[in-house]
């Protein structure tokens, strides 16, 4: 099935449920559907009586870029995820958490530049390893592969289960926006805001081995540092800390693109 893009997708597929879905669970689903969507940035479900809101969408997409588990926030937003947290509001399903691991983005960037007609640029989500805490979330998805055919990125998104009415709209909107960092191999600066705001759990002398809650400020600083250079920045807007550090590195990354485009004009450095 070739769909033009999200919201014909979206139509076709609910009308192919509701006609030809079985019944499991108290739903009707369909099971081993492929599709493909010719134009993934044209990414709005403009269907009216879907009510999809791009604001929540985006909202997900700027929790998957943060990479940090904690629900508590999006939860406030989309109460679905309540019941997907573990007893530290945390879940399995920020996407954005799972790719960070093991740095599979870079990876990915680097198999696809290295060999354009690689087929190792892959990102797996589902970790077996968590299997521990799926009790209360399972990550929907398996795996996202990345391939480049006739110059143009592809992706493939491999999931075990996908409910249309939340999962697609967002989940496609989410994958859309990946797809389109990756082929634009865009700079990126991670801003880190609120640090007026930040606590952590001081560890005790005891502690063989520190977690999350135990990372105090520094601590964050060197773990994104070492992920990705000193581009990113810890600031606090509300009491204006660090801003100056911000402004420091929007000019810096912004002189090494301009030197490369113009290399003879060095009016920025």
């Amino acid at each position: 099935m070739i769909y033009n893009n999200a919201d014909d997708a979206f139509r076709s597929l609910y009308e192919m449920i509701n006609s030809d879905g079985i019944v499991r669970s108290n739903n009707k689903c369909l099971t081993n559907i492929g599709f493909t969507i010719l134009n993934p940035l044209d990414n709005e479900i403009k269907t009216e009586w879907r009510g999809w809101k791009k604001d929540y969408a985006e909202f997900e997409w700027d929790w998957y870029l943060s990479g940090d588990p904690d629900a508590t926030e999006i939860a406030k937003r989309a109460s679905i995820w309540y019941k997907c947290m573990d007893k530290h509001g945390k879940v399995n399903s920020n996407y954005g958490f799972q790719w960070s691991k093991a740095g599979q983005l870079d990876y990915i960037v680097d198999q696809l530049k290295k060999d354009k007609e690689t087929r190792r640029a892959s990102i797996s989500i589902y970790n077996g390893n968590d299997r521990y805490n799926f009790e209360n979330d399972t990550p929907c998805t398996y795996a996202i592969n990345f391939q480049i055919i006739n110059n143009k990125l592809n992706m493939t998104v491999l999931m075990r289960s996908n409910d249309l009415w939340f999962g697609f709209c967002n989940d496609q909107y989410c994958f859309s926006k990946l797809q389109e960092i990756e082929s634009m191999d865009k700079p990126c600066i991670m801003v880190f805001n609120k640090i007026d705001a930040f606590t952590y759990d001081e560890p005790d002398e005891f502690d063989l081995e520190l977690t999350e809650e135990n990372y105090d400020l520094a601590q964050w600083k060197r773990t994104w540092m070492n992920k990705v250079g000193e581009r990113a920045v810890f600031i606090s807007a509300q009491d204006k800390n660090n801003i100056d550090e911000l402004r420091r590195t929007l000019y810096r990354v912004a002189a090494e693109i301009h030197a490369t485009r113009f290399p003879f004009n060095t009016f920025l450095y």
